[in-house]
């Protein structure tokens, strides 16, 4: 099972004990899934055999750069680099927001070159792993703060490959753009398993 894989069934699935179930042990002491996890997983495996069959799309550009709202504060920038290939940043993508576009909402975006997570709130942060799942781009990093990243890991068992770390005036050229980190006065937190 790929990386890949293992975080799609991880995070459809939440992981043994989550939810104040306490995990049911097999043979060796290994926690075995409950049937909730079992047909989470079984439903990931369909959602990622049907990504997988998707080939990657891009949306037609109308300029040289373009920027697409998709509500509250999510915000997609493409635009073709300086080789000719087309790159698509998103910026704190939440699609079930009410003033995302719906076309947006009735398959996950596969494009994405880089997932810009400002901070770790629900509304920022929840949909960026989504992106990373069902993108086609090898090169494809979510970046964040280092906590962000880290809770990323932790409860969304995103694969730290997939993760850009920064922190507040850092600096990343990614060769298709160049990326700073800056100051932002705003509280952030992440909800945890259980709440926490």
């Amino acid at each position: 099972m790929s990386e890949l894989d293992e975080f799609t069934a991880q995070l459809n699935a939440g992981g043994p004990g989550q939810g104040g179930q306490q995990p049911q042990r097999g043979p060796g002491g290994q926690p075995q899934p409950n049937a909730d996890q079992i047909a989470a997983m079984k439903a990931a495996e369909e959602m990622r055999k049907k990504m997988e069959a998707r080939p990657l799309t891009f949306e037609d550009l109308k300029g040289k750069v373009d920027v697409k709202w998709f509500g509250h504060a999510g915000f997609k920038i493409h635009f073709m680099d300086k080789d000719n290939e087309h790159r698509n940043i998103y910026v704190d993508i939440w699609i079930d927001n009410k003033d995302c576009p719906e076309e947006e909402k009735k398959e996950c975006p596969n494009d994405a070159d880089l997932a810009l997570v400002t901070h770790g709130q629900l509304d920022h942060s929840m949909h960026a792993p989504f992106l990373i799942m069902a993108g086609k781009r090898e090169t494809k990093q979510i970046v964040c703060t280092s906590e962000v990243g880290g809770f990323y890991e932790m409860f969304r068992r995103i694969p730290p490959s997939f993760i850009t770390k920064m922190q507040k005036g850092g600096s990343k050229d990614f060769g298709f753009c160049k990326l700073t980190m800056v100051h932002a006065d705003h509280p952030s937190t992440c909800v945890g398993p259980q709440g926490v």
